[in-house]
């Protein structure tokens, strides 16, 4: 993964994992950890997301300790601003204790589960009383896709003459003036992955709210309302989902241009149109299929498919991007 900012590492903090489908758990990390120190995470690979307390802790040359991971998924740190990975996880010599956040909650109702009384994420997907699949939960995707959007699709991404000037301007200055460096909202579909941060889908017949971590939130309107077709364009857009069968189609359209897809900087500009089509195929696991439409970034229409899972006991945290901001000062390129 592209590393387009540096931290130093000066004070200890505390740290926070969440396990899926397992308690969170947390943990103390100083500055005197090394290479070669055991580390507290469970070896199932299963770690969907780290939280550190205290943001100045997170300001570190990561590449100076970091160990080397099994897990693809892990591609980021939670903290006030996320922080990319190559492949690697730092090592932290700790012993772990559980943590549920701050609530002491009850079993989720109508939850399956296995034989030994685990959430069973390989269970039937539960339906609303109309039938409907139900799509509420807290989701979180892989941050490979917030790197790239494009990580998992097949031949070149089909780009303008204009689209691709403008991709490779970026890549060229090492994505340096990506707006969510700067703490600007990530817009969609690039919100459902970045920084591997979780989004909580509230289902209702007339609408759906998906609440995001990062401190956004969507409202997906089912009640057959239409764009106009001038929009006061947003950063989030404006969405309008129906059913298929057992699949959402959300079709958004009216953004502005001042975002990007992901933090390689593939384009787009206010002509974007995103369908997405929401699947849960099972209890555990939301199949969403992403097709980006816009005639000045790209030739055609191009799709990608993510597979986001569920955390079943997991709360959205508080994020608060700008909070002791260090990192504009270090950026690279040009």
């Amino acid at each position: 993964m592209q590393m387009h900012r540096l931290f130093d590492l000066t004070e200890p903090a505390a740290l926070e994992y969440v396990e899926v489908g397992r308690p969170r758990h947390s943990v103390v990390w100083s500055a005197n950890h090394r290479s070669g120190m055991p580390s507290p995470f469970p070896p199932n690979n299963q770690i969907s997301r780290i939280r550190i307390s205290r943001p100045s802790f997170a300001r570190f040359l990561i590449w100076s300790i970091l160990w080397p991971m099994a897990s693809p998924e892990m591609t980021s740190f939670r903290c006030l601003r996320e922080v990319h990975l190559s492949s690697a996880l730092a090592l932290i010599l700790v012993t772990a204790t559980h943590l549920n956040a701050q609530w002491v909650k009850p079993p989720t109702p109508g939850a399956p589960h296995t034989p030994d009384g685990k959430v069973d994420l390989r269970g039937p997907a539960p339906r609303t009383a109309d039938g409907k699949p139900d799509l509420s939960g807290m989701w979180l995707s892989s941050a490979k896709f917030n790197t790239n959007l494009a990580a998992d699709f097949k031949g070149e991404v089909p780009m303008t003459a204009w689209g691709k000037a403008l991709y490779d301007e970026r890549r060229a200055n090492d994505s340096r003036d990506d707006p969510d460096t700067y703490c600007l909202p990530d817009s969609v579909p690039r919100i459902t992955a970045a920084g591997a941060l979780p989004n909580r889908i509230v289902q209702t017949p007339f609408i759906v709210a998906i609440l995001h971590e990062r401190g956004l939130f969507r409202q997906i309107f089912m009640d057959g309302r239409t764009l106009k077709k001038d929009p006061d364009p947003t950063w989030m857009g404006y969405s309008a989902g129906v059913w298929e069968g057992d699949a959402l189609v959300v079709r958004s359209s009216g953004f502005n241009d001042k975002t990007w897809l992901d933090d390689v900087g593939h384009p787009h500009s206010e002509s974007l149109k995103v369908i997405e089509r929401y699947r849960r195929p099972d209890y555990g696991h939301l199949l969403l299929e992403i097709t980006i439409e816009d005639e000045k970034a790209y030739t055609h229409p191009w799709t990608v498919t993510q597979e986001l899972r569920l955390d079943p006991t997991g709360d959205l945290i508080e994020y608060v991007c700008n909070e002791n901001e260090r990192d504009a000062k270090h950026l690279l390129g040009k």
